[in-house]
């Protein structure tokens, strides 16, 4: 089984009843669909495995996300993505990154930090395409190759 790609961030800002609500509507409009909230700790699911086999979307896969009050003053953010059925690029990860980011930003100043993700957003199709056209050389070809191997049938001599 594929090890889960995780992503944490600790964010210095006291727990409260207005922080809940804001990191609860984030992550909904982040896609998550928030399955507990228990006091001082918030779960949610986003994505499907059906997903992680057919898309290119990050925000696609299945991922879980705990979010929980920690020491009194700290909010810890983690975000467990099953990697089933996808080859996780740096720019893959990124996407990850720069979503705890902006949550970070959301919880401190409100800052959905657009520009980044209009940067990031440019930089990923640009690293799609390469992926795509030099990617099946080192990954496709030898896959295809393997089952070619397997489904040919045994010579009988």
């Amino acid at each position: 089984m594929k090890k889960p790609l995780e992503v944490s961030k600790t964010i210095h800002q006291k727990w409260n009843e207005d922080s809940q609500s804001l990191i609860e509507s984030f992550w909904a409009r982040r896609g998550f669909k928030i399955t507990e909230d228990s006091g001082g700790c918030i779960l949610g699911l986003r994505g499907h495995l059906f997903h992680n086999m057919t898309s290119c979307n990050m925000a696609r896969l299945r991922c879980r996300l705990v979010v929980c009050e920690r020491n009194n003053d700290e909010i810890l953010a983690t975000m467990e993505v099953d990697t089933t059925g996808q080859i996780i690029t740096e720019e893959n990860s990124r996407f990850f990154e720069l979503e705890m980011d902006t949550f970070e930003n959301v919880i401190r100043s409100g800052d959905w930090l657009d520009p980044e993700w209009a940067e990031f957003k440019k930089e990923q199709r640009k690293s799609n395409f390469l992926w795509t056209v030099t990617g099946g050389l080192y990954g496709l070809f030898p896959l295809v190759q393997a089952l070619g191997k397997t489904m040919k049938k045994p010579n009988k001599s």
